[in-house]
């Protein structure tokens, strides 16, 4: 797996987020705080951007040793083009309900968090307000899953 986080380092030497840092910093910063809301979320955390934002494939994170429900949730994470963020947020749900996954919850919830962290922008701009209405609004929505997820989970 080391081999993997180096290559992933390598596939995004020079990118940078909205806020002109390291996009690795992302990467991190989602997998750690999805870690801390559902144990077991590192990597796919850690990994939720890969196939969005280099030419790795779900086949390569295969060859590199990466589960089939790690490479799933990545998969499901990875919004493909032409679809409206709405349905997007609605696959993922769907997705955990049907799997009883809170990982992918816990992981797209941590990257809603990180993009809504508006102390890393230099400037606000006009959309910048749009975009983080949309994103507190299905971090809510996916929060609500998680929490009934969890309700669920008890009541087996």
């Amino acid at each position: 797996m080391r081999d993997l986080k180096k290559i992933v380092f390598a596939k995004l030497k020079g990118k940078v987020d909205r806020g002109g840092s390291p996009y690795i910093g992302h990467l991190h910063r989602v997998a750690n705080y999805a870690e801390k809301i559902v144990k077991g979320s590192y990597l796919t955390g850690f990994l939720h951007d890969v196939l969005e934002d280099t030419d790795l494939t779900a086949d390569d994170l295969y060859l590199y040793g990466v589960s089939n429900s790690v490479i799933n949730r990545v998969s499901v994470l990875t919004r493909a083009d032409g679809i409206s963020y709405k349905s997007y947020i609605k696959k993922i749900k769907k997705y955990a309900k049907m799997n009883n996954d809170i990982i992918i919850l816990a992981v797209k919830i941590a990257d809603l968090n990180d993009n809504l962290n508006v102390s890393r922008l230099k400037v606000l701009q006009s959309d910048d307000f749009c975009r983080l209405k949309k994103y507190m609004e299905a971090r809510q929505s996916l929060e609500d899953t998680l929490n009934f997820l969890n309700s669920m989970d008890g009541k087996k």
